[in-house]
Order: structure tokens, then C-alpha cells, then sequence
């Protein structure tokens, strides 16, 4: 810690504004921010003065961060859905095969999983989509259409390239 303390000592000033501002995407500890945060004060820049030119914190990329771990919950409740759509049939017909309710009780849980998968996918779309306007970059409507028709019958290929593709996007947040 020592030798980390003294190359922030030997940091010019936009460079310590730069690592408080961006501390989380460098991977750095908020110890480490509050140690760059006392130099800059010694240095006559407190935290006041960084909040009013706005770096204090990476608002972009702390939006982007909350939109990234919404659509990361969402995108994996419906993936769990979408899985027992899939295989969740199979099983429950294997289980209450000799079952006289068993159309029933299959129907009106694949209705309700359904709806859910719906709701779940359409939520993790409106973080996508969300998140891309956070960094300022345009989702469009391709976009959409393209998340919606192509993602729900192949939702298990789509789940892990979106996130691959938001994960990505996270790193290059400036």
C-alpha cells in the first residue's frame, strides 16, 4: 500500500481527479479513492469543488452499472423460464403421466411461466435498451425487433451475447 501511496503522491492533480472519478472502472478501492481524494485537498482541490465540476463521480457510468446489473437479474430469471419451457414440459408430463388433472395443471403453468417469461424478457429489452442510451449510443429499433423475434425462440443463444456484449460496452465507459 505504501507503493501505491507514493505514486499518487507523484500524480499530477488531473490524474488523481481522473482515478477518484473513475476508481470502479480501474478496479481501484474506495481507500484507495479517499487516499487520492486527501492528497488532492492537500493540494488545495477539495470535494465540493470536484462535485461541482462533476468529478466527484462518473454518473454515466454509474447508470450504465445500475441498468447492467437490472438487465443481468432480469435477462436471468427469464433465461431460467425460458429453460423450463423447455424442459420443465418434458419432465412434469414424465411425473403425472398416469394424473387425470395433469392437462390442466400443465396448461395453466405454462401459461403463468409464459407470461413471466414475457414480462422478464421484455423487462431485461427496456434495461438494454436503457443502458445504451445511457452511453449515448443508439439501440434502435432493429434492435428491438431483432431481441424480440429472434431472442425468444433462441433466447438461450441470445442471453449469454447480449451479456457478453453489455459486459463489453461497461469497460470502454469513459
Amino acid at each position: 500500500m505504501e507503493d501505491i501511496l507514493e505514486r499518487l503522491k507523484r500524480m499530477e492533480s488531473t490524474k488523481l481527479i481522473d482515478v477518484v472519478k473513475n476508481y470502479r472502472q480501474y478496479g481501484y478501492s474506495d481507500e484507495l479513492k479517499n487516499e487520492a481524494l486527501i492528497i488532492l485537498k492537500s493540494r488545495g482541490i477539495d470535494e465540493f469543488e470536484l462535485r461541482l465540476t462533476g468529478n466527484f463521480q462518473n454518473s454515466t457510468y454509474d447508470r450504465a452499472l445500475g441498468l447492467y446489473d437490472s438487465f443481468r437479474r432480469n435477462s436471468r430469471i427469464a433465461f431460467g423460464l425460458y429453460l423450463y419451457l423447455i424442459f420443465g414440459n418434458i419432465l412434469l408430463t414424465l411425473l403425472f403421466l398416469n394424473w387425470s388433472h395433469a392437462d390442466l395443471f400443465l396448461s395453466i403453468t405454462n401459461v403463468m411461466v409464459l407470461l413471466g417469461y414475457l414480462f422478464f424478457l421484455m423487462k431485461s429489452f427496456m434495461d438494454q435498451s436503457n443502458f445504451y442510451k445511457a452511453l449515448g449510443k443508439s439501440f434502435g429499433a432493429d434492435g428491438a425487433i431483432i431481441f424480440f423475434f429472434i431472442g425468444m425462440p433462441l433466447y438461450i443463444f441470445m442471453y449469454f451475447y447480449f451479456r457478453k456484449q453489455m459486459k463489453e460496452q461497461m469497460a470502454t465507459i469513459q
